[in-house]
């Protein structure tokens, strides 16, 4: 079967139309550089000279088919300086004539088909409105759902129940009580689950709520009591954000071709 799609990663590869090969930049910050045409670029590649960089030079006479066999490429290039760059002044780099060329007709076929059309609301667009209002009860959101592709979903920070106090519910799930951070900031992704909220307490005071909710933590349900508002956010469903949109733009950025090995032109005619 074919590819049905391309990953995001391909728009921070390095490519080259007449090759199969796609290199990926480890540096931090090659992925905060920007394209600009050629005349309003401020920096350029080229391959690095520094020699206590380690440059496996040689690879650049290697077939393209046998660079997969190199564990570590040790290829290194570097951005340079076109003109002066002034501090605070964004740096760009001209993508090549490919990208752009994609990037324009990507641009036009996205209004021909999307212009003056609704865009499906995200989890981002939502989260707002229940900084303060309450998130829906199961109940609730059976007559009046999230907008499809959102879900609801928790940090699941636990300890036992006390003694004395059923530690089973009636589905014979194990029941804990929330013990978290008292801040959002404070929490970490790990500890984040989808839940669905059976009840809400009344508001405690100005700002937040209290819930009981059954979080699906990996391929377990836990009945989690005494979750506090601000311990729950709404999240876009797999596959649904505006990252996994069917036209989202996917395109490598050219490396020059006065740079590109011959080796490695492989779909050459």
């Amino acid at each position: 079967s074919k590819p049905r799609a391309k990953q995001l990663v391909l728009n921070y590869c390095l490519g080259h139309p007449q090759s199969t090969a796609l290199f990926l930049p480890v540096s931090p910050m090659v992925s905060q550089i920007n394209h600009a045409p050629a005349e309003k670029a401020n920096v350029a590649l080229r391959w690095a000279s520094n020699k206590h960089w380690g440059n496996a030079m040689e690879l650049l006479d290697e077939n393209v088919k046998e660079l997969p066999k190199f564990v570590n490429l040790g290829l290194v290039m570097e951005l340079v300086a076109l003109r002066d760059i002034k501090e605070g002044e964004e740096v760009f780099m001209n993508y090549g004539d490919e990208w752009e060329q994609a990037w324009n007709q990507y641009i036009a076929e996205w209004k021909a088909e999307f212009d003056g059309k609704r865009w499906p609301l995200k989890a981002i667009d939502v989260r707002q409105q229940y900084v303060e209002e309450p998130f829906k009860t199961i109940e609730e959101l059976n007559k009046s759902p999230y907008p499809e592709g959102i879900d609801c979903a928790c940090f699941v920070i636990l300890e036992e129940m006390a003694d004395g106090k059923s530690k089973l519910n009636d589905k014979d799930e194990e029941i804990a009580v929330w013990s978290g951070p008292a801040r959002y900031e404070d929490f970490v992704g790990t500890d984040m689950a989808t839940c669905e909220i059976q009840s809400r307490s009344e508001k405690l005071d100005d700002f937040f709520y209290n819930y009981t909710v059954r979080a699906f933590k990996g391929t377990g349900i836990i009945e989690v009591v005494d979750v506090p508002h601000y311990a729950i956010t709404l999240i876009d469903k797999p596959y649904t954000s505006d990252t996994h949109t069917r036209h989202s733009f996917r395109h490598y950025i050219g490396i020059p071709d006065q740079l590109f090995p011959q080796a490695w032109r492989d779909k050459r005619p």
